[in-house]
């Protein structure tokens, strides 16, 4: 074995399909508004390169993981993530998207947090009848035009 020989397998390639159309971005839904990010890439797009690009149960690496969209898509497409980013908020809110949450638990918290506020937040809708003084709470109103 000569120095030029090399002991790294080769690797075998398959046939790549490129994306030869445009992909009409879609807005964002709820899962990626809440937060705002100053960089955040379309999901659908993101999504449909992972798609092309990887198989499932491939890793997809972000090494500029912003607001965690790339780690999403990813996420939903059936591949393994890697994400990381310089920028503390940004891995804050990249670990923040991905992270599994029980509903049972979510609801939990809220019934909490319901039951510590909501007659405060109640009593700033509490009004009286002018006419016979029942208080109660403003729900809706109707107007005459």
């Amino acid at each position: 074995m000569s120095e030029f020989d090399t002991k790294i397998p080769s690797i075998e390639k398959s046939e790549i399909n490129h994306l030869n159309r445009q992909i009409p971005p879609e807005a964002h839904t709820p899962m990626y508004n809440w937060h705002k990010f100053w960089s955040r890439k379309t999901w659908n797009v993101v999504g449909e390169f992972i798609k092309t690009y990887t198989k499932e149960g491939e890793i997809v690496f972000d090494p500029f993981g912003g607001s965690g969209v790339v780690a999403m898509e990813a996420l939903r497409n059936k591949r393994r993530v890697i994400i990381c980013d310089l920028l503390p908020v940004a891995t804050e809110i990249a670990r923040l998207t991905i992270k599994p949450v029980s509903e049972n638990e979510l609801f939990k918290a809220f019934k909490r947090v319901e039951s510590r506020v909501k007659e405060k937040i109640l009593g700033l809708y509490k009004t009286k009848c002018r006419k016979c003084g029942v208080s109660f709470f403003y729900l809706y109103s109707l107007e005459r035009q």
